[in-house]
């Protein structure tokens, strides 16, 4: 009502003076002239009174579309608006899925160069077809995560995460050593530090996915409480 009132004010109060001021302007005009006429005071009186009437009755008629419009405007903007912040938690919600697949993949991938130990793999003697099914396994684990990692809108997380991908990757050949059982000592020492540093930078990765899922969340609960 406050809306309404600010924005047609003026109108209203002229409406108001012209209620107000009609029936002396009829009286000292019509009812309490001079002039000659056909139809007499109480005529005049019931003409003026039905037609003040049908004013007043439209003049309320007119507030009550005003009334109805401006309130249908208000719901449909209040719709419009919580559409609006559904669609941001939603787009906010499958974020936070993104992040939380990729770093239960970063974890994944941690947690199989941790059990990878390949000085008992050499002792043990796997075969060749185990050792290939061991490599398939991280290789896919490696391939999902670049799928996934797309997701990262941080470009810093993002550039970490290929660096730690990169790294795992350039550890591709030694496997294929050790499938082949042409890996060495030398081999042996090389292979352990790249792990160890793959290891480093997927459990960065992971710190710096947790403080962007932070973020979100924190984006998340600002729009449901506003």
């Amino acid at each position: 009502m406050k809306e309404i009132w600010e924005k047609n004010k003026i109108y209203i109060i002229l409406a108001i003076i012209v209620i107000t001021l009609l029936p002396l302007i009829i009286n000292y005009t019509v009812i309490n002239n001079g002039f000659e006429s056909k139809a007499g005071n109480d005529g005049w009186a019931s003409f003026f009174g039905s037609y003040l009437g049908g004013v007043i009755g439209g003049i309320g008629t007119l507030i009550a579309v005003l009334v109805t419009t401006h309130q249908t405007r208000k719901i449909q903007e209040e719709n419009k608006s919580q559409n609006k912040k559904n669609m941001k938690i939603q787009i906010l919600n499958e974020k936070v899925k993104d992040y939380k697949d990729i770093s239960i993949l970063t974890s994944n991938v941690c947690n199989y160069l941790l059990n990878f130990d390949v000085s008992s793999v050499l002792i043990n003697k796997c075969n060749s077809s185990e050792i290939t099914n061991k490599i398939d396994t991280l290789v896919s684990l490696i391939i999902q995560i670049e799928i996934s990692g797309m997701a990262l809108e941080n470009s810093s997380s993002r550039k970490m995460l290929i660096d730690a991908i990169n790294t795992i990757k350039n550890v591709y050949p030694l496997f294929e050593k050790i499938a082949k059982k042409t890996f060495n000592k030398n081999d042996e020492k090389v292979f352990n530090d790249s792990i160890e540093k793959s290891i480093e930078e997927f459990t960065l990765v992971q710190n710096e996915i947790y403080k962007d899922a932070e973020k979100i969340y924190e984006e998340k609960y600002s729009i449901e409480n506003n």
